[in-house]
């Protein structure tokens, strides 16, 4: 979970608390961190605790490569308290200036780009998925299609149980309506346009293997129904030709 949230967001916040100091779990966040692209940002939690000292942490940090400012590095370094609430602020505000630096942006008309960050059978529910939206906009009753999987959109909730009409870029949001389980990392992207072109297209040239069309009526539906709600091999032949 800690390589795949470090390869998806932008900017990392490395939180460490001041009585603990740096953990197996810390080098291994450290480790992936290194691995990825993403900013980084260090908060040591649990300032208010008398009797410990940030630099103790930050000398930990150096040990394990993670070099913080004051330390021979340039990695920002904030003291917080979860439960005071001391350098809260401060940590949002240091959060939007490396964002504003960076000139971090999303385009909520592109085309749909949403990563799996969870995903689950429900009894009761189905096959769900919670996601974040990277590009474009996540709408009800979007045809997508993700890893050899499509479905339409029958509901979006957000993280307070709450129904949503759409979800812009940066907000995440549990997609109800899939016709099997995605796997976590997994891309979403909106079925239709380029991506139906190119099937038509592969199978018209009868490029796609006759294993992945098991029936013509299957390949009519493709052909004028698109997309074919349930979980079949055929879509695998397209992602992996695009």
């Amino acid at each position: 979970m800690r390589e795949r949230g470090a390869h998806i967001t932008d900017i990392i916040i490395l939180v460490v608390a001041i009585n603990d100091g740096v953990k197996p779990q810390t080098i291994e966040s450290i480790r992936h961190i290194k691995n990825s692209s993403a900013q980084v940002l260090v908060a040591i939690n649990k300032s208010d605790l008398e009797g410990f000292y940030p630099e103790t942490v930050k000398g930990q940090l150096a040990e394990a490569g993670l070099l913080v400012s004051g330390f021979g590095g340039d990695v920002e370094c904030l003291e917080i308290s979860a439960k005071t609430g001391q350098g809260v602020d401060k940590l949002l505000e240091t959060l939007l200036v490396m964002a504003e630096l960076a000139n971090y942006q999303a385009d909520p008309e592109a085309p749909l780009k949403a990563v799996v960050v969870e995903s689950t059978l429900s009894q009761h529910r189905g096959s769900l998925a919670s996601v974040i939206v990277q590009q474009g906009t996540l709408k009800l009753r979007q045809e997508l299609v993700v890893e050899g999987i499509a479905g339409r959109v029958k509901a979006l909730v957000d993280e307070n149980g709450r129904s949503l009409g759409e979800v812009k870029p940066g907000f995440p949001a549990e997609i109800v309506g899939l016709t099997a389980v995605p796997p976590v990392g997994a891309l979403f992207r909106k079925w239709g346009g380029i991506m139906r072109r190119r099937l038509r297209l592969l199978i018209k040239l009868e490029l796609l293997p006759l294993p992945s069309l098991p029936s013509r009526r299957q390949k009519f539906l493709l052909l004028h129904r698109v997309p074919i709600l349930s979980p079949t091999s055929i879509f695998r032949p397209l992602l992996a030709k695009t």
